[in-house]
């Protein structure tokens, strides 16, 4: 059974489109999402995957059966806004 990752970079309440800005630089990348953006493709993934933490990540790759796809979301750099934003 194939398994999705999905690691994200950085989560912002709001993200400027100033182009000059480093924020605008990365949500052009899709590096930077803003929480609507956030929330919004949890909403997907939640109506098509099964989101699965770490143990069930383990347990999909020992062929557990799923209903639907199994994927696991990641955080990179730990941004102080992981914990204040999300």
């Amino acid at each position: 059974m194939s398994i999705h990752v999905i690691c994200y970079h950085r989560v912002l309440s709001d993200v400027s489109d100033d182009l000059g800005t480093v924020d605008a630089y990365h949500h052009a990348r899709g590096m930077l999402h803003s929480l609507a953006d956030f929330r919004s493709q949890l909403d997907a993934l939640q109506d098509h995957c099964q989101i699965v933490d770490a143990a069930g990540f383990l347990r999909a790759r020992a062929c557990e059966a799923h209903a639907k796809p199994p994927v696991l979301l990641t955080f990179d750099d730990g941004y102080a806004d992981f914990a204040s934003v999300v």
